[in-house]
């Protein structure tokens, strides 16, 4: 069973990826940012040909995400802006979210 799951989360991180390279973005797979690992590092050029950096988490659950991972990635992501390693962060389900999950993900 672990390594369905494993499978699965593998290839929808894939799929994800794919999207953004499509769009033109760089893509990094696995990256270790202060410590912590994270799914995909994005890097889009904007029309002033400046950098943004997006953490992405990547969630492929047979059920919607809690507040509890929610408010994980969301301080992660405050401490990644503030050591100025990433300019955004984004969490991506295949199974959506609870309304907890999106009311939290306001605050963050």
């Amino acid at each position: 069973m672990q390594d369905v799951r494993f499978h699965l989360g593998w290839e929808f991180e894939r799929t994800v990826a794919a999207m953004y390279r499509t769009l033109g973005a760089e893509v990094e797979h696995d990256v270790a940012l202060a410590g912590n690992q994270i799914d995909l590092l994005i890097k889009e050029r904007t029309p002033s040909g400046s950098v943004v950096r997006i953490a992405v988490e990547c969630k492929a659950y047979h059920r919607p995400v809690g507040v509890e991972v929610i408010n994980s990635y969301g301080t992660l992501s405050y401490l990644l802006k503030q050591r100025q390693l990433i300019d955004r962060a984004l969490l991506i389900s295949s199974s959506g979210f609870t309304r907890q999950a999106r009311e939290a993900a306001k605050a963050h």
